[in-house]
């Protein structure tokens, strides 16, 4: 354990750290190394003394040696370039320079020529300090280019001149104060290149000087900062000296934590598993400090694993560990702790907390760090660090970006499954390395990989697949593995991938002829931490990767014949070709669905539709075989009649939806038709105190379905907020009924306490609930339950697939139909509300009324017309069933604008947000909308309390066995010219980063380009680049309006919407905070 902290700890300036420590404690040990390569013979200390020293003469000897020749143009210190054997030098010259007033800059020895030449230039380094050995400048200087041809290369003496203290040096005097210090340079590091040359990354003098500032920070729920416990420890250093975390913990672990460096042969450049057990058994430290592909290594041999177990702590950090291997660690090594740091070299270690010992892969970010995870969909969060001026000591970030107000890390993490450990997040990788598959599938590759890199056959493994149809892997067998014969290590190798593809989702999922094994003689391109390069390592495989797509696809393509000969061999190899893409021995049925019994997915739909459309007959032209036509007819007696009549009709698909729409209409009516209705029910007695007569109190029971989507989210809390309500079901598809979800949603929305004191009390209940079935999926007593006390059911769980046939929406109609069942069979005369679309009416020439419409032509999407089948299932069940129901219309929700500040946000990815972004990407912002001129958006708090509304009003007034129909649009429209414009434009303005009013078409013409020529990463960041069809259609020119949706009987019925103010200003300056804009 280190002492208690500093009383200026976090004010100090690094020499005078240094300084301190030897004049305080000049006999501590504050490194040690071997003094030969045979590590049995003495080692060599380095005392505080002997370091302080070393400085002292390192800073003269630049101050001598190293002339300031040149003026930079911004008044930046000069900078000095270094690269040499992995020796004290490294952290001697840092000091030395920032008393000489100079600033050190490292490069990793895995830099091409190409990219130090980058780095060197960027940073201003015109001189460059040559050790006699270990040094890579020369290929900087053979580059030839004017640049390289100016460096001035100056020798250095050997490590030995600056330990020598036979001679003391004279003292380096350095007397700056904080206020005059903080913000010099302490080093110059750069960016890993992942996408192209690295760039220089300079810290700064107040940027380490949190390091001593985290000795301050609190314990939380009593638990104090990772590692804290072997503060002052010898701990063993892995990491390359050129690595951020070579640096952090090189110089700061001894000189703040109390701690002494271990480090490995100085004439060895990189380390290997067999140098760190060496060095292990012959220093024997406390803790290690190692890349996690040291650690794999390490931990797959047993001998090896055991000498880690002789260890305290040991932390990882620079890249994820394989649950295998850090599992193993935590099972086989009790008295070893291990530990995940989080970091960058833009801001150095991320304080956290120390977790349970089973929790070594879960990261518990410091409160005081003002980081937050936020969230990204899909249940990933990122990192993003918000300024706190109270906070400035403990967010070096803003050191290194001192213009900066938020700083996204671009890392993903999810949550922990446990809601006690709500704080706690998992590392998922970086928003960078996402894939997109051609199809607009999303893979996060790295859990893939590390399941597949923790088997001993395994070097390297990358899953890869951007812009391709399907992902491959690209695999380096292990040093044991590359004597195998190909196929016997593809054999091997296939129980891995079923095992990494068994937590992958559908669309992930690498194939047996996808795999691609690396050539040992072009190893996988790394950074200077030992990652993997991405990009660059696919760029080297590229001619491979192409050829392996190409005989896969092949190999598909040969895989079955389909059969156009008659109908029926048409079928069958339909049938065969789907069978063997579900990779199923089941019998499917001609009208199974493929998406609900089959289970298709996107990506299997593009393969069948190019199997398709390379055995088409002349009369059917391939193109016209779309992903869509097999969307529209999802089932085997469905495409096979399309496909046939296209080539009876010369190519033309004929268009079955709607007739597809009433057949399902009159299937449907008739099982409601022979539903049973309860004798106490809704022909019987009414007992819902909104809909009899009653003098006691009977309580309000309401069942929520959907509560885990975003408006459900703001209608649980609406419901929560309203004292007449007692009881809330909430039916969701997930295991536990959503309630995770729903704690991270409430919590988003500010009201987690509201759901904490509900679910205690017992007045809110979560249940896994399956609607097409039987009871709804609920166990009996629960359904019994319902029976007896539900009073209100709201129903707002619906896919949204604009892709899907009407077909493929039976689960959700069938689900109608169970529960109008529940309502017909209660005792209390449950009024069901349904939220329904304004897409029912899409294709409108005319103004829709508040009236239940049949023409299904005006939907123009299976899922519109989903939505108005749902609607006049529930009209038929108000007149067979004499249910009160009330349908809502529901328009465009936008985010909400009055709850508490920084809660609830408008998800970024929607099509507005999306549109926003991506205008202050390009500076450049419509002046119009197109077909979407109108602003008749409401948000989505009051929409919450509109619906409520809707659902408790009395149905007195209407007549028995006549449902109610209602527009939850806004009745005070604006436009987008008018308010949103002129809003969006004035906020920019005041931020000092205006925006140009262009014309939409030239708006949608700079969206297209950009799409076209967008790198991965910016894809990632600007989802408006995924959404180019929608937002190119607001600019047709043949496209109507949209249609006007009257709101008469709405506005009677909610005292919410009536008196609701139009969107205006402010509404738009809460949504651009929410964002972060």
């Amino acid at each position: 354990m280190s002492s208690a902290p500093h009383p200026e700890a976090g004010r100090r300036l690094l020499p005078h750290i240094a300084d301190q420590v030897a004049a305080d404690t000049p006999d501590r040990v504050l490194y040690e190394y071997p003094s030969s390569a045979d590590l049995t013979r003495p080692w060599t200390t380095v005392t505080a003394r002997q370091f302080a020293n070393a400085v002292d003469r390192a800073a003269h000897w630049i101050r001598d040696n190293v002339h300031d020749t040149k003026t930079i143009a911004d008044n930046r210190t000069e900078v000095l370039g270094y690269s040499g054997p992995p020796d004290l030098r490294y952290y001697i010259l840092v000091l030395a320079a920032v008393k000489a007033g100079f600033v050190m800059l490292y490069t990793s020895l895995r830099n091409s020529p190409e990219g130090d030449a980058a780095v060197l230039e960027a940073a201003g380094c015109t001189t460059w300090l040559q050790a006699s050995r270990g040094t890579h400048i020369q290929r900087v200087v053979d580059l030839g280019t004017p640049f390289a041809a100016s460096l001035r290369l100056v020798a250095l003496p050997e490590l030995g001149f600056f330990l020598d203290d036979s001679t003391p040096s004279p003292p380096f005097s350095y007397t700056k104060t904080w206020d005059e210090g903080r913000r010099d340079p302490v080093w110059v590091l750069h960016t890993s290149g992942s996408t192209g040359h690295p760039k220089p990354v300079t810290r700064f003098l107040d940027s380490v000087a949190f390091a001593e500032a985290n000795t301050l920070l609190r314990p939380i729920h009593g638990r104090p900062l990772l590692l804290h416990d072997i503060w002052g420890a010898r701990a063993y250093l892995g990491f390359p000296m050129f690595h951020a975390a070579g640096l952090n913990n090189g110089i700061l672990w001894p000189l703040v934590h109390g701690g002494t460096i271990v480090l490995g042969p100085p004439d060895l450049a990189l380390n290997t598993a067999d140098v760190v057990a060496d060095v292990i058994r012959a220093a024997r430290p406390a803790a290690l400090y190692l890349p996690p592909s040291l650690l794999e290594d390490l931990a797959k041999d047993e001998a090896t694993l055991q000498l880690l177990g002789t260890t305290k702590a040991i932390g990882y950090a620079g890249g994820p560990l394989s649950h295998a291997t850090g599992n193993r660690i935590v099972d086989r090594l009790p008295h070893t702790v291990l530990h995940q740091g989080i970091g960058t070299t833009e801001t150095g270690w991320l304080p956290a907390v120390l977790t349970d010992r089973r929790d070594w892969f879960y990261t518990h970010v410091h409160p005081d760090t003002g980081c937050e995870l936020q969230d990204r969909g899909g249940g990933l969060y990122e990192l993003v660090c918000v300024r706190q001026a109270a906070l400035e000591q403990w967010q070096p970030i803003f050191s290194t970006f001192p213009d900066l107000q938020a700083y996204p890390f671009r890392d993903l993490f999810s949550r922990h499954p446990d809601p006690r450990k709500s704080d706690l997040y998992r590392y998922e990788g970086r928003i960078d390395n996402v894939l997109v598959l051609s199809n607009g599938e999303k893979v996060q590759p790295q859990a893939m990989e590390l399941a597949i890199v923790a088997s001993p056959l395994v070097g390297d493994a990358l899953v890869v697949g951007q812009g391709r149809f399907q992902t491959a892997l690209l695999v380096q067998p292990s040093p044991s593995a590359r004597s195998l014969p190909l196929p016997d290590f593809l054999a091997a190798l296939a129980p891995v991938l079923d095992e990494a593809n068994r937590t992958a989702p559908a669309h992930a999922h690498i194939h047996a002829d996808f795999v691609l094994v690396g050539d040992p003689s072009k190893p996988f391109v790394r950074t200077g931490k030992g990652t993997i390069r991405r990009a660059p390592t696919v760029e080297l495989y590229k001619d491979e990767l192409d050829a392996l797509y190409e005989r896969a696809e092949a190999a598909q393509g040969e895989g079955g014949v389909v059969d156009f000969a008659t109908e029926d061999s048409l079928r069958d190899s339909l049938r065969e070709a789907i069978k063997g893409l579900a990779s199923t021995n089941k019998a499917i049925a001609d009208d199974d669905d493929f998406f609900v019994t089959v289970g298709l997915d996107s990506l299997q739909v593009l393969t069948i539709r190019r199997q398709i459309a390379r055995d088409v007959p002349d009369s059917i032209r391939p193109a016209d075989i779309a992903a869509a036509l097999i969307y529209r007819n999802p089932s085997l007696a469905a495409l096979t009649r399309a496909l046939w009549e296209m080539q009876s009709a010369g190519g033309q698909a004929a268009d079955r939806e709607g007739s597809a729409a009433e057949q399902l209409l009159a299937e449907y009516s008739r099982t409601l038709q022979a539903i049973k209705t309860s004798a106490n029910g809704a022909n019987g007695h009414a007992t819902n105190g909104t809909n009899g007569a009653s003098n006691s109190h009977t309580p309000t029971v309401v069942l929520l379905t959907g509560s885990t989507g975003s408006l459900g989210s703001h209608l649980l809390n609406t419901l929560l907020h309203t004292p007449d309500i007692d009881e809330v079901w909430c039916l969701n598809r997930a295991e536990d009924g959503g309630l995770e979800k729903q704690k991270e949603l409430q919590a988003r929305l500010g009201t987690a306490d509201s759901l904490e004191t509900a679910l205690t009390a017992g007045h809110l209940h979560f249940r896994r609930a399956r609607l097409a079935d039987d009871h709804l999926g609920l166990h009996g007593d629960d359904y019994a339950r319902l029976q007896r006390s539900v009073t209100h059911i709201l129903h707002t769980q619906w896919q949204v697939d604009f892709n899907l046939a009407v077909s493929s929406f039976k689960p959700h109609l069938a689900g109608i139909v169970k529960l109008v069942e529940l309502a017909a069979s209660s005792t209390r005369h449950p009024h069901l509300l349904f939220t329904s679309s304004v897409g029912i009416a899409n294709r409108s020439a005319a103004a829709v009324p508040e009236q239940f419409l049949s023409d299904f032509s005006t939907a123009g999407s299976g899922y519109g017309e989903s939505k108005l089948l749902a609607e006049l299932l529930l009209q038929k069940a108000a007149a067979v069933h004499g249910l009160p129901v009330t349908v809502v219309r529901v328009g465009q929700i936008s985010g909400p604008v009055t709850l508490p500040k920084h809660a609830g946000i408008w998800n970024p990815k929607e099509w507005f947000p999306s549109l926003v972004a991506f205008s202050a990407h390009t500076r450049r912002f419509p002046t119009s909308l197109g077909r979407n001129e109108r602003v008749d958006w409401i948000p989505a708090d009051h929409l919450a309390q509109i619906l409520l509304e809707f659902a408790t009003a009395a149905t007195a007034a209407t007549a028995p066995g006549e449902a109610t129909l209602v527009h939850a649009v806004h009745p005070r429209s604006t436009t987008w010219s008018d308010v949103l414009l002129p809003s969006v434009l004035a906020h920019f303005k005041a931020q000092g980063t205006p925006l140009q009013a262009v014309a939409l078409d030239d708006w949608v013409a700079t969206l297209v380009k950009e799409a076209q020529t967008a790198d991965d990463a910016l894809s990632a960041k600007l989802s408006a680049l995924r959404l180019v069809p929608f937002l190119s259609s607001l600019a047709t020119a043949s496209a109507p309006a949209r249609p006007l949706f009257d709101t008469s009987i709405a506005v009677q019925k909610s005292a919410t919407l009536q008196s609701l103010p139009p969107i205006a200003a402010d509404s738009v300056e809460i949504w651009l905070r929410q964002w972060g804009l």
